[in-house]
């Protein structure tokens, strides 16, 4: 069994989203990414040499929209309402097929603090987030730029539409398990 601690009430963000989304907006782009695209994209995420962070798993994170809101990140709302079901994909797999799934979680945290404005940081260490959609946006593009510009990054086998569903998707997840943004629990 993998050493990974998940947030498992985060898990089944679903529900939430599809009671606040009308089921009438799902679009071609919700089709479901492949567990080996899924796979890939970890894999090439994983084996790069970034830091990691620790992760925080102490505090009972937020529901995921809640979370976005807090952190002034409303259009992510809509966006993870579309990758879901890839969401909760990435959390089986990660758990499942990854043993070494908590770095994965942590490299996406690092890339998260550092992402964050120097002038954002209290003394303390602390820091806010004024505009977490500029955050993610700034994550989403490093996120897709470190899987595709990866000498493994074959296009061939993996589009590049498929890579940035995925890091949508992987964002997500990052977000429900409260290494990406601040959860508003504390």
């Amino acid at each position: 069994m993998n050493n990974v601690n998940l947030n498992q009430k985060n898990m089944n963000i679903g529900g939430n989203f599809t009671q606040s989304v009308d089921n009438n907006i799902y679009i071609e782009s919700t089709v479901e990414l492949e567990k080996s695209q899924i796979y890939s994209c970890l894999t090439i995420f994983s084996n790069s040499t970034t830091p990691v962070a620790e992760m925080d798993i102490e505090k009972i994170p937020a529901e995921l929209n809640v979370k976005l809101s807090y952190n002034h990140a409303g259009k992510y709302i809509n966006i993870f309402a579309d990758r879901y079901l890839d969401i909760e994909n990435i959390g089986k797999i990660i758990i499942n097929d990854f043993p070494d799934g908590q770095t994965i979680i942590s490299s996406l945290k690092t890339m998260f603090i550092n992402s964050i404005s120097d002038k954002d940081y209290n003394d303390d260490g602390s820091f806010t987030v004024n505009d977490g959609a500029t955050l993610l946006d700034a994550l989403y593009d490093q996120v897709k730029a470190r899987i595709t510009k990866d000498p493994r990054y074959d296009r061939n086998n993996l589009s590049v539409e498929t890579v940035e569903k995925f890091v949508y998707a992987f964002l997500g997840y990052g977000v429900s398990e409260c290494q990406v943004l601040l959860n508003p629990n504390g």
